[in-house]
């Protein structure tokens, strides 16, 4: 159980940075995903396809 823990953890952090980082750059494109519980687990637990899903869908809705 807290392996598991400190892998959520793990991952909840490696999505925020991703989307700290693709806000940061997005700017430049007026594009920003907002930074929510929903938005950082999807980043952490899939990742860089988790970020772009998420930037798919931004850009649609």
């Amino acid at each position: 159980p807290l392996k598991l823990a400190v892998k959520i953890l793990v991952n909840s952090l490696f999505g925020l940075l991703l989307l700290w980082g693709f806000n940061f750059l997005g700017a430049l494109m007026a594009l920003a995903i907002p930074i929510n519980l929903v938005t950082i687990l999807v980043a952490g637990f899939l990742g860089i396809p988790g970020l772009i899903l998420l930037i798919i869908l931004q850009v649609l809705l």
